[in-house]
């Protein structure tokens, strides 16, 4: 079975309505898939193959268990929603197709286990850890390979000017411990 990502994407959004789940953690995501096998034999035999011998008498051993997490973690990795919402151009409302990440990870949750949410992009916190998380990306990116395209004589200037207005519309809102 290809595991590509509109698959995953079926597969996440199964799970959140048969579970009724509105939050993915990895923990629960593996129970669900061991208390109901036959909901995707598939998923079921990614994440639990016949082969698997990490079991002991007291289930899963601890390390068995959190490499199947960062599995299932890995699993949402870059799933999407699209959000249609009307915009104006030139006086006309036209429906404009925006996409945003399936889950998020509030960096305020990490400390206590987290999870990811779904992200409602109508959300006031959602749309506060999306700035964030954004700007965050996008500085550490500038510092991994701001040089590198120096180097190559790519201007940053635009990528600057980017950033700087995300901060002033996203940031506003943001505390400077907020952004790493």
């Amino acid at each position: 079975m290809n595991m590509n990502k509109p698959y995953r994407q079926k597969v996440i959004n199964s799970y959140l309505n048969e579970s009724g789940y509105n939050k993915f953690e990895a923990n629960e995501f593996l129970n669900f898939i061991i208390e109901n096998p036959d909901w995707n034999k598939d998923v079921y035999k990614l994440f639990f193959p016949s082969s698997d011998k990490d079991l002991n008498e007291h289930g899963y051993q601890k390390d068995a268990w959190e490499n199947k997490k960062l599995k299932a973690r890995q699993f949402t990795h870059g799933l999407t929603i699209q959000v249609e919402k009307p915009t104006i151009i030139k006086g006309d409302t036209v429906a404009k197709i925006y996409t945003y990440p399936k889950l998020i990870s509030p960096i305020e949750d990490r400390k206590s286990g987290g999870g990811y949410v779904v992200v409602d992009p109508n959300d006031e916190e959602h749309q506060h850890e999306m700035g964030r998380q954004a700007i965050n990306y996008l500085k550490n990116f500038k510092k991994k390979y701001g040089s590198y395209c120096e180097d190559i004589n790519v201007s940053l200037f635009d990528f600057d000017t980017f950033l700087d207005e995300l901060i002033s519309k996203a940031g506003h809102s943001l505390k400077q411990e907020d952004v790493i």
